[in-house]
């Protein structure tokens, strides 16, 4: 089985998804990622990019993703282009993968460019007669998540879980790749509260650790 995970940025991936990514590749499946965004100048600074795309690619090894696809759209402006060509690029990757599964960002996050990826990405991955897809699910990025407005629209209901609590030490390895990124506690982006939030969704279903999604569109056939 072949899986797609759709990152706005490096690190999304792993934040959502990174246990169930080591999960599925331990089963043998194929994991790949379309990381949608670049860092460019003068917002940041060329050794910060060449940096970024280095941590990149040593959590992509970490986690066993077969290969990080990237689109190098520019970061925190995908609301100013059109939804339209941001699709089109989207499927590009559909067609050279073949995904049965599509792992996108939630539709409420404060971070524009989660909601667009989350736009492009569920109108690329549309259920038609030649489309591989089975199953559409949506992660959640614990501080665009946490951070989103206290409306029903915005909140992050999960579904449907996975048990992590054999790849979660991985996840957490490959969290610490994005040297960039991480922060110190209370931070929610810290390696302390989101082992607390993976155990917090094991909570849920009984197991040590989780990590928890919605399940927007599922076919059998």
């Amino acid at each position: 089985m072949n899986i797609l995970i759709i990152a706005p940025h490096p690190d999304d991936e792993t934040l959502g998804v990174g246990g169930v990514i080591v999960k599925n590749v331990k089963k043998g499946n194929k994991v790949y990622c379309c990381v949608l965004t670049k860092a460019f100048p003068p917002q940041y600074s060329e050794e910060l990019i060449v940096r970024k795309r280095e941590e990149a690619e040593e959590a992509r090894r970490v986690l066993g993703v077969e290969k990080n696809y990237y689109l190098e759209l520019p970061t925190l402006k995908l609301d100013t282009l059109p939804l339209f060509d941001i699709q089109q690029k989207i499927m590009a990757v559909i067609s050279k993968c073949h995904p049965e599964v599509v792992y996108l960002p939630h539709h409420g996050d404060i971070n524009s460019d989660h909601r667009v990826a989350f736009e492009a990405g569920i109108l690329a991955a549309k259920f038609t007669k030649e489309s591989t897809v089975r199953n559409v699910l949506s992660y959640e990025v614990i501080c665009s998540a946490n951070w989103a407005p206290p409306f029903p629209e915005s909140a992050f209901i999960p579904n449907y879980f996975e048990d992590i609590s054999g790849t979660l030490a991985v996840k957490m390895e490959a969290l610490k790749c994005y040297r960039s990124e991480m922060k110190l506690a209370p931070h929610p982006r810290s390696l302390e509260l989101i082992e607390i939030e993976a155990k917090r969704w094991g909570s849920v279903i009984g197991t040590e650790a989780a990590e928890a999604f919605i399940l927007i569109r599922g076919r059998v056939v």
